[in-house]
């Protein structure tokens, strides 16, 4: 499994083959969802990672 190059602060992105796992990492708010996640969120699956040959 790989991370993503990108820091993101509040998920944690990781590739197995075809498969993207996106991780809400906030224990400390018990993953609470606030603006800056949504943000993070947003970010992520509007320009999710590439896969060569797609």
């Amino acid at each position: 499994m790989s991370q993503s190059s990108r820091p993101y602060k509040m998920i944690l992105v990781e590739t197995d083959g075809d498969i993207v796992t996106v991780t809400i990492n906030r224990p400390e708010k018990r993953n609470a969802m606030n603006h800056a996640l949504i943000e993070e969120l947003d970010h992520f699956f509007s320009k999710p990672p590439k896969k060569a040959g797609l």
